[in-house]
């Protein structure tokens, strides 16, 4: 009986593992980072530098980061690295770096935010994607959303 119980712990194990890995690939795929480019390190959006679709994805997210959804989106992000920003107003957004080591690229961008109960105008976040994925829910959204919008 304890041997059964095993398998189907072992088994249910390995289905989690490989619809995760499926998940996670499909995820890769709907943001579509290239990661042919060799490393770098950047304030400017290049798309001779970080890749033509990284590229496109920044300057949209750039241009239109006040624009009331992906405002939110950014304010999400904010609340991930920072809880006291939940209610927080983007005021303006400007990506600060963007840079590529190895399999993982960073993005650090600067929000300044609406007066709010956190006191706090100015914050730094960070975008970082491991493999073209985030461990970020609400960066992986963002991106994914600025993938499928900027093909259209």
């Amino acid at each position: 009986m304890t041997m059964l119980m095993l398998s189907a712990l072992s088994i249910s194990a390995q289905t989690t593992q490989q619809s995760e890995d499926a998940r996670t690939v499909e995820l890769r795929q709907k943001i579509g980072i290239d990661y042919t480019m060799p490393d770098f390190n950047t304030s400017k959006i290049n798309g001779n530098v970080i890749g033509i679709h990284l590229a496109k994805m920044l300057r949209k997210l750039d241009d239109r980061a006040c624009d009331y959804g992906w405002s939110s989106s950014i304010i999400n992000i904010c609340c991930e690295q920072n809880e006291k920003l939940r209610y927080a107003i983007l005021e303006k957004f400007s990506i600060k770096n963007i840079s590529k080591a190895g399999d993982v690229i960073t993005i650090k961008a600067n929000v300044k935010l609406q007066k709010n109960s956190a006191g706090i105008r100015n914050t730094d976040i960070m975008m970082i994607f491991d493999k073209g994925v985030s461990a970020s829910q609400a960066v992986n959204e963002l991106f994914s959303t600025l993938s499928r919008y900027i093909k259209n």
